[in-house]
């Protein structure tokens, strides 16, 4: 049965790699219009469950459910149709692409193709999308810049702003404030807010314990390829367990 007005689900997942357990019958679900944070020590499993969620990795056991459907034999291609963006822990960005044509390319009308072939030919709805997600995301005056040039938080923002090009109705994100300073940390948990609050979904990974606890409604902890912990940030924050295996003994942060 599927969760009430659940996005994602994770149902009794496996990964192996050899005789190495990265997840060990992992259960969580992801509610519609909320942000889901998954948090662990290094190892802990989490890049593996982003990795089997968008397709680039096969279950070894277990289901994944997205929007009611099973993904399980999809390629990520297909999983991205189905409705799924993701960014990447290490940035993955198109090095002879301008921004702009990052976000081109990624969004999703039927005549896309045909469409971006020269990318200055994209059609109407491509470019008021593409125009919105710039100015949404603060990339605007950089429209015409090769990622690559700018600096490495600004980088994070246009893999970002390329997933949300693509439509999606869930959006992971692998650690998305690495390199960033406060101030573009503290931006981007702004535009994760709005985008919640327009009715995304999203799934985060992230090792900024503070960023973390002010950004999401429901929390997961993995440890060793196990869920050990859920709940809201609070509950998360003074679980026992989690101190122990993870956030230390003051919980991490203040909120």
């Amino acid at each position: 049965m599927r969760a009430p007005d659940s996005v994602l689900e994770f149902r009794g997942v496996v990964k192996r790699f050899g005789g190495i357990s990265a997840l060990n019958e992992v259960d969580f679900v992801v509610p519609r219009g909320q942000i889901v944070g998954l948090i662990g020590p290094n190892g802990a499993g989490k890049t593996t469950a982003f990795n089997l969620a968008s397709g680039a990795y096969t279950t070894t056991a277990g289901d994944i459910i997205f929007e009611g459907r099973s993904t399980i034999g999809l390629k990520p291609y297909q999983v991205a149709r189905r409705g799924i963006a993701r960014t990447f822990q290490n940035i993955r960005l198109f090095r002879s692409m301008t921004v702009w044509e990052h976000l081109v390319v990624s969004n999703r009308e039927k005549s896309r193709i045909r469409n971006i072939l020269p990318f200055g030919g994209a059609g109407r709805e491509t470019c008021e999308r593409s125009r919105r997600i710039l100015d949404l995301t603060g990339l605007t005056a950089f429209h015409d810049r090769l990622p690559v040039s700018l600096p490495y938080g600004m980088q994070r923002k246009v893999e970002i702003a390329r997933a949300l090009a693509s439509q999606p109705r869930l959006l992971l994100l692998d650690e998305p404030v690495a390199g960033m300073n406060q101030d573009e940390a503290g931006e981007l948990l702004e535009l994760l807010l709005r985008l919640r609050r327009e009715g995304l979904t999203i799934l985060v990974i992230e090792h900024d314990m503070p960023f973390v606890m002010n950004l999401c409604d429901h929390i997961y902890v993995l440890d060793f390829g196990l869920v050990i912990a859920g709940g809201r940030p609070e509950e998360v924050r003074r679980d026992p367990v989690v101190l122990s295996a993870y956030l230390g003994e003051d919980g991490g942060c203040s909120r």
